[in-house]
């Protein structure tokens, strides 16, 4: 087993582990990465926050290292929503805070692809400049065990404009936050003879209500957790519903894409284009 000791403060070096973690550096490998938790309302300051949601889905990726050194990540998702005790995918919901039956909007995002690079770039708002910084993950050590994490806080124009959109928007912007938390084995990390390392981790997300919920002109937003883990086997590693819900609806989201396409797309952009304004 070759070895290198991890250098916790070399962006090169957390870029590899990034790319082992979320990917695998043998370009003709695909890899899954499976999450499973629920979604919470919450609104106000003093208001119980409601499980009102499970979720459960999985992206599909692989990697392509580039001249340069960075790498580009080729990646499509699937999140299902789920009944939040029995985990079962759900076709309708039943919104408490409307007493309304609406009809439920799974999420399937492609591209969802990223250049991973040793520069880390990232803008925060659509008025701020471009700021790049050092790729440096917050690392964590306790024996063999590792622990990183992975935030991104975004702020984007809102496609589904409030003024069409009367039930579905929840404004002019759109502001999200996702948290990635990592666990993994430092003897895996420092073994360069691997292209992948195993993890298990934690998503988090904080985002406004879903256009299919119409909750235009409701206070509050949603937090997710979930489980989230990189399936070592890959598709064949799926839950069989998860397999079997995919293979009939989405079946390409069993594969990773083979052709770069840009620009990304979000599930507020596939709900305009593929529905329209609700009377």
């Amino acid at each position: 087993m070759a070895h290198r000791t991890f250098d916790p403060m070399d962006p090169q070096h957390n870029l590899e582990a990034f790319v082992k973690m979320l990917s695998n550096m043998d370009e003709s490998a695909q890899s899954i990465n499976w999450y499973k938790g629920g979604i919470f309302s919450v609104i106000g300051d003093d208001e119980v926050n409601q499980h009102i949601l499970g979720i459960e889905g999985f992206s599909v990726n692989r990697v392509e290292k580039q001249e340069d050194g960075s790498y580009r990540n080729y990646q499509r998702e699937v999140l299902y929503y789920t009944h939040p005790r029995t985990g079962q995918i759900i076709e309708t919901w039943h919104n408490p805070f409307i007493d309304e039956e609406v009809q439920v909007k799974h999420v399937a995002n492609d591209p969802v692809n990223s250049v991973y690079a040793v520069e880390f770039k990232q803008k925060f708002g659509e008025d701020e400049e471009e700021v790049s910084f050092p790729f440096l993950l917050p690392w964590t050590f306790a024996g063999d065990l590792g622990m990183t994490s992975f935030d991104v806080n975004t702020r984007w124009a809102n496609c589904l404009d409030p003024k069409v959109w009367k039930r579905e928007s929840t404004g002019p912007w759109v502001r999200v936050s996702e948290h990635l938390s990592a666990y993994i084995s430092r003897a895996e990390l420092e073994d360069t003879d691997r292209t992948a390392i195993a993890y298990n981790g934690v998503w988090q997300r904080m985002g406004p209500w879903l256009p299919w919920m119409f909750m235009a002109g409701k206070p509050g937003h949603l937090f997710y957790r979930s489980h989230y883990r990189k399936l070592p086997g890959g598709v064949s590693e799926l839950p069989q519903h998860i397999y079997d819900y995919t293979e009939k609806h989405y079946p390409k989201y069993l594969e990773a894409p083979k052709e770069w396409i840009t620009p990304n797309v979000t599930s507020f952009e596939t709900y305009a284009r593929d529905n329209e304004p609700a009377a």
